[in-house]
């Protein structure tokens, strides 16, 4: 199953696509849980997967240089978003961020894109799939 979101980019040059990924639900007909890799709590599951203007898995730096790779996510139920959203050095123009953490451990997980919509791009090496 497909469906195809999209996410307006508000600096006026063209929407987001977002495209919802439910592959593994369709293949196995159960969830397969992605979960915080620090203290093994669920975050997500494989069918919130979306692509975001095309891309699942993003590389970007932050301001001080840290790089980090994330995938895109529908929802996380798993992750608590705290504090003001910010559209200051956003990596999708016309969306705001908030950091988002484990709501188990607290451990950084990512953040909270928000816009016309909102997704979350979870740090992939903060996680790990069950099997």
């Amino acid at each position: 199953m497909f469906a195809v979101l999209q996410f307006l980019d508000t600096s006026g040059s063209e929407y987001l696509d977002v495209e919802l990924v439910d592959r593994e639900k369709q293949a196995t007909g159960r969830k397969k849980h992605i979960r915080c890799r620090s203290c093994h709590a669920p975050v997500t599951d494989e069918s919130e997967r979306v692509t975001v203007a095309g891309k699942h898995v993003y590389v970007r730096a932050n301001p001080a240089g840290i790089e980090y790779e994330f995938g895109c996510f529908r929802a996380a139920e798993g992750c608590t978003a705290f504090g003001n959203a910010t559209a200051e050095y956003t990596w999708f123009p016309g969306y705001r961020w908030q950091v988002s953490v484990c709501r188990q451990c607290g451990i950084h997980l990512g953040w909270l894109f928000s816009g016309q919509d909102r997704f979350f791009g979870l740090i992939l090496s903060q996680l790990q799939q069950e099997n």
